[in-house]
């Protein structure tokens, strides 16, 4: 995922114009209970750009994005595998605390300059937000909350910061569903690992590194799980991403898109999933 390089014509000529949140007279896919509903995927326009299987516990086990990034999970004990194009990272001697949520780890990254092991370490407030990430070389992750609404988010190096902050609607995120236009995290929050969810869903976000703005709106279903989920960067360019359930435990897994169509707002590679990501000199 080396640019932004979408094909904004094509999507801008697709776009939905989605109604305010609330009912609909058309019953879009994915009603039923909330609780038992599992997300399978994320699409956009018939390409797939979130895919998540899961175990018969309801764990994730495999998260797919895009063509050239995966995460797998196992348990018992838990390790995680992130695979980044040609970059892959073992996290293992995984610490939880008593609801499941990573607090330390061992890393181990082998790339095209070799390998590289250090630790990683993740605070939560009392509620399991996650606050902070600290690799213990200088480079931080702040998250700021006022109670279940997710403020801001400021991460820190010896090269670079900036700062993604957010707006709300009134609109609870009861379904607890995350979205990958909620800033740099979301990839970690569906895993499941790293703390609760934001309490309502944003309606914007600004991010300081390029200083673009995403405006989002929302189609609910019935049970206030996310039906589709509507984009807009600095007020022009705009998509609609499906949310696509299953009721069953098991995910269907599929191909993913192209980053072309995915990558809607994070221009430098260099910041790609960077949050635990050692920063090489």
């Amino acid at each position: 995922m080396n640019s932004k390089k979408i094909l904004w014509g094509l999507l801008a000529s697709m776009l939905l114009v989605l109604p305010a949140c609330g009912d609909d007279d058309d019953e879009p896919s994915g009603s039923g209970d909330a609780a038992s509903q599992k997300l399978s995927t994320m699409t956009a326009y018939g390409q797939t750009l979130i895919s998540i299987q899961y175990d018969s516990q309801g764990r994730v086990t495999r998260l797919k994005a895009l063509d050239d990034m995966m995460i797998k999970i196992s348990y018992s004990p838990l390790t995680m595998t992130i695979i980044d194009e040609d970059e892959v990272t073992e996290w293992t001697d995984i610490n939880t605390n008593s609801a499941g949520f990573i607090t330390s780890a061992k890393l181990t990254e082998e790339d095209e300059f070799g390998i590289d092991t250090w630790r990683i370490s993740v605070t939560y407030d009392r509620n399991n937000h996650i606050t902070s990430t600290n690799d213990g070389e200088g480079s931080t992750s702040k998250f700021e909350w006022d109670g279940a609404y997710l403020k801001s988010l400021h991460i820190y190096d010896e090269k670079e910061s900036y700062t993604q902050t957010f707006t709300y609607s009134n609109v609870e995120n009861k379904a607890r569903n995350v979205s990958m236009m909620w800033g740099d995290f979301p990839i970690y929050w569906l895993t499941g690992l790293f703390g609760e969810v934001p309490g309502y869903l944003p309606s914007g976000m600004y991010d300081s590194y390029e200083g673009d703005t995403v405006n989002l709106g929302y189609k609910l279903n019935s049970n206030g799980s996310i039906a589709k989920e509507q984009v807009s960067v600095n007020g022009s360019i705009q998509m609609v991403i499906d949310y696509n359930y299953t009721l069953s435990r098991a995910g269907v897994f599929e191909t993913g898109a192209s980053s072309d169509t995915f990558n809607v707002f994070n221009k430098k590679s260099s910041r790609k999933y960077r949050l635990f990501h050692k920063r090489k000199s």
